[in-house]
């Protein structure tokens, strides 16, 4: 968008296309092929003394205190289990199972979200007692202060994942009936991939769907919390 205005950045997009660089390929930890630092889109000036400030306050006035001690102690871990599309969402259970794994190894879950999605967060809340809701209260710039600040963002192929591209913290996409060669990758290089692959109906849209075209929802189904908590450890060992 920025091209037609900028005759220094239309020539670097320029030679990237020339050098054919796939930026949907992973390596051998699902991270995603690194991005070149030019076109970066993580904000390095945002995490001053007066947000963190600011957001210290307000985790006080909502009795997150818990949340707060934990953001200290780099300890936090954000889950966004939502999307607006629902074929794009990936298991409760999932999401449930993983939570726990990584509560039990003393990091501090905060369940995430956008308006419509509260229900969802206070449910497994409800089922993970220790964790905390912040999902419907948070205004985009407030998550991405807590995202500053937070270990790791774990999300669907949604939202969040370019917020956290942006706040460059290590962020956990789950893809399901999208797929990485249409380019909406996390755009940053602290960027992992969990995604079914092989599946035949595997893209079935450009941005999912209210329902599976084939009642199976196998792209999202088939992929194990197993898996996700192995891949959300390898992240946080790194």
């Amino acid at each position: 968008m920025l091209t037609p205005w900028d005759t220094e950045l239309t020539s670097q997009f320029t030679r990237l296309k020339d050098l054919k660089v796939d930026f949907s390929k992973k390596d051998e930890v699902n991270r995603l092929i690194e991005v070149p630092e030019w076109a970066s889109m993580t904000l390095g000036n945002l995490p001053t003394a007066a947000s963190t400030q600011n957001l210290t306050d307000w985790l006080k006035e909502i009795g997150a205190a818990e949340t707060q001690k934990a953001l200290v102690e780099n300890r936090v871990i954000l889950i966004f289990p939502g999307s607006v599309w629902a074929t794009k969402r990936w298991t409760a259970e999932g999401f449930l199972h993983l939570a726990t794994e990584l509560q039990r190894e003393n990091f501090h879950i905060v369940w995430m979200g956008g308006s419509g999605e509260e229900a969802l967060a206070r449910e497994l809340a409800n089922r993970l007692p220790g964790s905390f809701v912040l999902a419907g209260k948070t205004s985009v710039l407030r998550s991405c202060q807590l995202m500053l600040q937070s270990r790791l963002v774990v999300c669907n192929d949604s939202a969040a994942s370019h917020m956290a591209a942006a706040m460059n913290t290590p962020v956990l996409s789950i893809f399901g009936p999208t797929i990485l060669k249409y380019g909406y990758r996390p755009w940053s290089s602290k960027a992992f991939i969990v995604e079914r692959s092989g599946l035949d109906c595997r893209p079935c849209g450009k941005h999912g769907g209210p329902k599976c075209p084939i009642k199976t929802h196998a792209c999202m189904s088939h992929i194990s919390a197993q898996e996700v908590v192995r891949q959300a450890r390898l992240i946080l060992s790194l």
